[in-house]
């Protein structure tokens, strides 16, 4: 019917409208009856966009006139492409800090579903506490990739109100983005050593992310936390041992290819060879990246004594 658009009677100034995307009221002639989502239109009336999806083809389990992949409980629209997944929890810190959250993880590809519950430990720079909701993208096909061990990144920042975001990088090289706020206060930069397990999948994770077993708690007693912390430099001095020897595999590789090349082996590039060499240089950044953290936790240990 013209003129009911479910949109609250706003000022005509004001651009913006459902999940923040910007309107264009000229299209069909009325107030809320169009958003623009970049790649294409959607209208809000029907809950549908009017241009076919332009990633289609490699979704064909999916409609291509869909909205946010038919989920608006566990997901949002991103400029009309894909879905990105969600996760909470929070954590508290001052020189050094612990923190948990339970991600939803949704892979756009298979319609696979899982739930994960993180656990991290390490340096805090400057004082935070409080809870978190956030928004995030995994840069991986395979679902399996956001559970081990990580490295992560991240600020915290606001007084009522904290801002967060978060860059994580895993084991075997994945990279996770997060950025969202919640109840809490301080301002800090951190860098944590995190675990992550997966806990369900299918309809039981979405079940298991909207609800917080009683095991799932940021208050523990000190002797949990230093625990927790002996724990985190525990697993830290294995993981710095794991990658000392992957160092010193490169190394010794390239060793061999240089003396093979000199030796006039014609099937050896020097390109080959110097990539190999960026991967080697990677693995020692990452060495010191583990050390700093890990020197950081035990002195941070070390105070609670």
């Amino acid at each position: 019917m013209y003129g009911r658009n479910g949109v609250a009677q706003v000022s005509d100034n004001h651009r913006y409208g459902f999940q923040g995307q910007e309107m264009d009221n000229e299209i069909k002639g009325g107030k809320g009856t169009s958003i623009n989502y970049k790649y294409r239109m959607h209208d809000p009336r029907i809950g549908r966009f009017f241009a076919v999806d332009p990633l289609a083809p490699k979704y064909p389990h999916n409609s291509p006139y869909a909205f946010s992949e038919n989920r608006v409980v566990d997901a949002i629209e991103l400029e009309g492409l894909e879905c990105v997944t969600l996760s909470h929890g929070g954590g508290f810190g001052s020189g050094g800090g612990f923190s948990a959250h339970k991600t939803l993880v949704i892979n756009l590809g298979t319609g696979e579903i899982k739930s994960f519950n993180t656990q991290s430990t390490g340096f805090v720079g400057g004082y935070y506490g409080g809870l978190d909701l956030n928004l995030g993208m995994m840069w991986s096909t395979n679902i399996d990739d956001y559970a081990g061990k990580s490295i992560d990144y991240g600020f915290q920042g606001g007084t009522m109100f904290k801002a967060s975001g978060s860059f994580n990088i895993s084991e075997n090289g994945t990279v996770t983005t997060e950025i969202g706020g919640g109840p809490g206060g301080g301002i800090a930069a951190t860098g944590y050593y995190s675990e992550t397990e997966e806990s369900r999948k299918g309809a039981e994770a979405i079940a298991d992310f909207v609800s917080i077993d009683p095991g799932y708690s940021l208050s523990m007693s000190m002797d949990d936390l230093r625990k927790k912390l002996k724990e985190g430099s525990q697993n830290l001095r294995s993981e710095i041992e794991s990658q000392r020897e992957l160092y010193r595999s490169k190394d010794a590789k390239i060793d061999q290819m240089i003396e093979q090349k000199d030796a006039g082996d014609s099937s050896i590039s020097w390109d080959t060879i110097e990539n190999l060499q960026k991967d080697r240089n990677k693995v020692y950044d990452k060495i010191k990246e583990l050390r700093e953290t890990k020197k950081t936790l035990d002195e941070y240990r070390d105070k609670l004594e």
